[in-house]
């Protein structure tokens, strides 16, 4: 019998007010065979004209010339790397959440200041930044998975595991699920979802986006990118008590 995490009792999930669970449109992947030098090129040239439309080369004091040629270029991935993770994005970290979001329009309901990597409890958010490529599952790979179950698929021997009293278990449930990958991953942090919103803000027009690798500091939630009803996108807070949900997926990257 597989170990559940959302079926532990002392874990037991519960639900955000107001978000429906209906089970959304699927999402086709992508096959190995979909990407070559040339379309990988086509790709970075795609996403980088849409960085310059929301001038995130003012914001770093350069020309459109000039910060384009400061971006990497996509590398050809394995086979393993496309069947997990199907979607190359540009992460361009020298601009700060807070600003990106401004920059694309999206409602931002954090404080850069709170924000930590899951896994070494750093600030998220630090000077001497570079920008970087990253192949990432939107998220479609990880529907209806909660921010503990990515979490501890992810991360190794961590301290709740420990607080818990619930390391055993936690050991069992990473070797169950993280040894099915061919490729190791790690969850998302907030830079790579504005990346993945830059490249593919469709997305979210099939689920909601959490954040995982991103830690909120004192409250041990994660960031979530969310479109609303009316049109808007938004990032705000998703506790870590909330519960997994068949139109929220956990965005993922090739580690």
């Amino acid at each position: 019998m597989s170990t559940s995490l959302d079926n532990l009792g002392e874990l037991q999930i519960v639900g955000d007010a107001g978000i429906s669970c209906d089970i959304p449109r699927p999402r086709a992947p992508k096959s190995p065979e979909s990407f070559t030098p040339e379309s990988l090129e086509v790709e970075f040239q795609r996403i980088a004209a849409k960085m310059i439309q929301f001038k995130f080369h003012e914001e770093l004091g350069m020309t459109p010339e000039e910060y384009i040629a400061s971006l990497p270029h996509f590398e050809m991935p394995s086979k393993e790397v496309v069947e997990q993770f199907d979607t190359p994005v540009i992460v361009d970290s020298r601009i700060s959440p807070r600003r990106q979001a401004e920059l694309l329009g999206i409602q931002y309901d954090l404080n850069d200041e709170d924000l930590q990597d899951y896994e070494t409890g750093d600030k998220a958010i630090v000077a001497d930044k570079i920008p970087y490529t990253v192949w990432m599952n939107d998220g479609s790979g990880q529907i209806n998975t909660s921010i503990l179950s990515m979490r501890y698929t992810v991360i190794p021997m961590n301290k709740e595991a420990v607080r818990l009293g619930k390391l055993e278990w936690f050991q069992k449930y990473r070797e169950e699920n993280k040894l099915k990958k061919a490729v190791p991953m790690r969850a998302a942090n907030i830079f790579d979802g504005l990346g993945l919103y830059i490249a593919h803000p469709e997305v979210l027009d099939h689920h909601m986006v959490d954040l995982s690798g991103t830690l909120i500091k004192n409250q041990e939630g994660a960031p979530t990118i969310k479109l609303h009803e009316n049109g808007t996108v938004s990032i705000a807070r998703r506790f870590i008590e909330s519960y997994a949900c068949s139109q929220i997926g956990q965005a993922s990257c090739a580690a």
